[in-house]
């Protein structure tokens, strides 16, 4: 399973500050967008799984984000929290990105994880549900238009801000999968020497059924002993836990979050996953939720990451504002793009 990254996340661009006209915020998906997504959807290329041209698919994922930024609390079913990148003036969808999650494991989410020696050697692959209940953070596309303005920083970035918002929604922990190595091609290596024997089907077929849903391949076909590495190729070997280039600006953003190594690859072309607790992540542990207050005329402002720290109506971007004390001061125009009104709270941070 495999997810792409737009090219342009680039780790230390510096977004530019709302109120321009290049700028973007985030909001929570809704049905109406379907056939924004859709044209997203159309301009990510291969490989991006998780988001796919079937309006009628796409329309129920945002079906299922409206009742999860809805909904006061994670139930038991499942919640996949959508986040849209909009332009304030124009109305313009320029970028997507998702929390998904649920309260229990999924039965159908597998990975491999790396069994080693003694000695630290990785030797055999063992399928592993391990990650089954973490919340998984993806889907994140920039649009070419969006490309430059600092979308793909605000779409990685805003999702840590909402979960800070209501860390209690979210299980304990949260992962990331990163594009593997071959990812783009028609086979990956992993897959010749091993994905294709498993579930007797092409990459692509087995990717498409990812995409719609339908996962029972996996379920069913996956081994549940390990596999020694002496079966692999070496070109699987060297796939294993590697991150695709176009990958790597996404996984410094990652890391500087606090995403770490776990030893766990993704099942069809071995491709990186990281993951950390939730409670660990850098934005819950820097974030500072303050009042804020309109002000015209700004001196000493920072450029700031900021959002209402509410869900519901989540809203998030970066602006130029300033700190004093316990208080942000903002132009009008950050409080009317937030919903926020003078004496409410808000998140801040550096981006």
């Amino acid at each position: 399973m495999t997810h792409a990254t737009a090219p342009a996340l680039v780790a230390n661009q510096t977004p530019k500050p709302f109120g321009t006209l290049s700028g973007v915020y985030l909001r929570p998906g809704r049905l109406s967008d379907v056939d924004a997504l859709y044209g997203l959807a159309e301009q990510t290329g291969p490989g991006f799984t998780s988001l796919v041209t079937d309006r009628d698919l796409l329309a129920s994922r945002l079906a299922v984000a409206e009742e999860s930024f809805a909904s006061h609390q994670l139930t038991n079913s499942y919640a996949d929290y959508i986040l849209i990148a909009e332009k304030p003036y124009s109305g313009e969808v320029v970028g997507c990105s998702t929390i998904k999650a649920a309260d229990g494991p999924r039965p159908d989410f597998l990975n491999y994880h790396l069994e080693r020696a003694v000695d630290g050697t990785a030797t055999h692959l063992l399928a592993t549900d391990a990650l089954a209940d973490a919340a998984e953070v993806g889907s994140l596309f920039a649009a070419p238009s969006a490309r430059g303005t600092g979308a793909g920083r605000l779409l990685a970035q805003g999702r840590y801000m909402l979960m800070a918002a209501n860390p209690d929604r979210f299980p304990p922990m949260v992962m990331a999968e990163l594009r593997g190595l071959g990812s783009d091609e028609d086979e990956p290596a992993l897959w010749k020497c091993l994905g294709q024997k498993l579930y007797k089907m092409s990459f692509a077929t087995a990717d498409e059924k990812v995409g719609s849903g339908d996962t029972a391949f996996m379920i069913e076909g996956t081994p549940r002993t390990p596999i020694p590495l002496t079966d692999l190729s070496m070109e699987a070997i060297a796939a294993l836990g590697a991150c695709h280039p176009d990958g790597e600006p996404a996984l410094r953003l990652l890391r500087r979050e606090g995403f770490e190594d776990i030893d766990i690859v993704d099942l069809f072309d071995g491709g990186l996953i990281v993951a950390t607790p939730v409670k660990n992540l850098r934005t819950l542990k820097e974030s500072q939720r303050l009042s804020i207050s309109p002000a015209a005329h700004l001196t000493n402002t920072e450029r700031l990451l900021i959002s209402n720290d509410r869900v519901h109506d989540f809203r998030c971007t970066i602006a130029d504002v300033a700190v004093e004390g316990d208080k942000i001061l903002a132009p009008a125009t950050v409080l009317s793009c937030l919903n926020l009104t003078a004496g409410d709270n808000a998140r801040v941070m550096t981006p």
